[in-house]
């Protein structure tokens, strides 16, 4: 195995409307790229997909969308979506 290190750096934040701070929180981190990757189709018919990209708006955050499959988490209406930065200037 080759030596590497790892750095996770988390931030979770939870509340009404949350979402909806997405530009805040990535100006804060001085976040210019961001990978947001959301789970099924949930994230999509609750609107919260629409709501984080809202709020990203013309923030000029450059803004990249991936899906992932979960199966097992979308039978039980668990809503996630994660937001990464993918370059930071």
């Amino acid at each position: 195995m080759d030596n590497f290190s790892f750095c996770t750096p988390t931030r979770y934040v939870f509340g009404h409307e949350a979402e909806c701070k997405a530009a805040t929180l990535c100006h804060e981190a001085g976040w210019k790229h961001v990978m947001i990757v959301y789970g099924g189709q949930s994230a999509i018919r609750s609107g919260l997909l629409d709501r984080v990209r809202k709020s990203l708006g013309d923030t000029g955050i450059t803004v990249i969308i991936g899906k992932t499959k979960c199966t097992f988490l979308e039978k039980r209406n668990v809503y996630r979506l994660y937001i990464f930065s993918i370059k930071k200037d």
